[in-house]
C-alpha cells in the first residue's frame, strides 16, 4: 500500500535539470533531428541542382532552335537563288545578258526579264528574301541589279572580291558592301551562274540589309540578356548588337 502511494507522487515531481530522464530526451532528440536536417539539406541541394541544369538545358535548347531557325533562313536564301539559276527563261535571258552590248535593246529586255524572274521569286509567304538582287560577271562588273543605278559599276575594290563573286550556295556577313550599301552591315548571299558546259560565267546575289541581320540576333540576346550574339567575319574580327542603338556594330 506504501508502494502504490507513494508512485502518483513520483511521477508528478518534476525532473531534475540534470537528470538522467533530462539527458536521454536530449540524446534522442538530437539522434533524431540530425539526420532528418542532413536529409532536408541533401535533397534541397539536390533539388536546387536539378533545377538549375533543367533551366540550362531549357535555355540551351531555346538557343539552338533559334540558331536552326537562322541557319533554316540563310539555307532558304541559297536554295532560292540556286532555283532561279536552273529556270529556262532566266538562262535564255543570261545568254543575252553575257553577249550583248549594255545599252542595247535586246541586253536592255533580256535584263528586265532577268530582273521580273527575280522579283517573282523573291518571296516568302509574302516577305521579300533580299532587299536587292543582282548579276555581276566574271570581271567584278554588275550587270543587272533591281537597283538600277549600280548597273555598270564594279565590284572589284571591294576586300577579297574574288573570295565573295566566285563563291557558290554560301552567305557572307559583310560591313561596307561598297557600291550597295556603304557604311552598313549586309548580308550577302552568292550563287553561280553556269553555262551549259558547266562553266561559271557571272555570279548571282542576293542582299539582306542590317535589319535583316539584327531580326537573327536580337532573339537570341532576348533569351539570354546578359550574353552577346555576333557574326564572326571569315575576313576576321566580328559583328554584333549594339544595345543601345539596336544595330549592329
Amino acid at each position: 500500500m506504501r508502494i502504490a502511494k507513494s508512485l502518483p507522487n513520483f511521477f508528478s515531481q518534476p525532473f531534475k535539470q540534470g537528470g538522467l530522464a533530462s539527458r536521454i530526451i536530449w540524446r534522442l532528440a538530437i539522434a533524431t533531428l540530425v539526420p532528418l536536417l542532413l536529409m532536408a539539406g541533401a535533397a534541397y541541394l539536390r533539388t536546387r541542382q536539378l533545377l538549375e541544369d533543367q533551366v540550362v538545358t531549357q535555355m540551351q535548347n531555346l538557343v539552338t532552335t533559334e540558331m536552326d531557325a537562322a541557319q533554316n533562313d540563310m539555307k532558304i536564301k541559297q536554295i532560292r537563288l540556286d532555283r532561279i539559276a536552273r529556270l529556262p527563261d532566266f538562262i535564255a535571258a543570261m545568254d543575252v545578258i553575257l553577249h550583248k552590248e549594255r545599252g542595247t535593246p535586246s541586253f536592255t529586255e533580256a535584263r528586265n526579264k532577268a530582273m521580273s524572274i527575280f522579283e517573282q521569286i523573291n518571296r516568302e509567304e509574302g516577305n521579300p528574301i533580299f532587299n536587292v538582287y543582282f548579276v555581276a560577271n566574271t570581271d567584278g562588273v554588275i550587270l543587272a541589279s533591281s537597283e538600277r543605278k549600280w548597273e555598270g559599276v564594279s565590284l572589284a575594290d571591294l576586300p577579297h572580291y574574288q573570295d565573295i563573286l566566285t563563291a557558290a550556295d554560301q552567305s557572307f556577313g559583310i560591313f561596307d558592301f561598297l557600291p550597295f550599301r556603304p557604311g552598313q552591315f549586309s548580308l550577302v548571299t552568292i550563287n553561280q551562274f553556269r553555262t551549259a558546259d558547266g562553266t561559271a560565267s557571272a555570279a548571282i546575289g542576293g542582299i539582306s540589309e542590317e535589319q535583316y541581320a539584327v531580326s537573327i540576333l536580337k532573339p537570341i540576346v532576348d533569351l539570354t540578356p546578359f550574353s552577346r550574339a555576333y557574326f564572326k567575319s571569315d575576313y576576321g574580327g566580328f559583328l554584333g548588337l549594339d544595345s543601345y542603338t539596336g544595330g549592329i556594330k
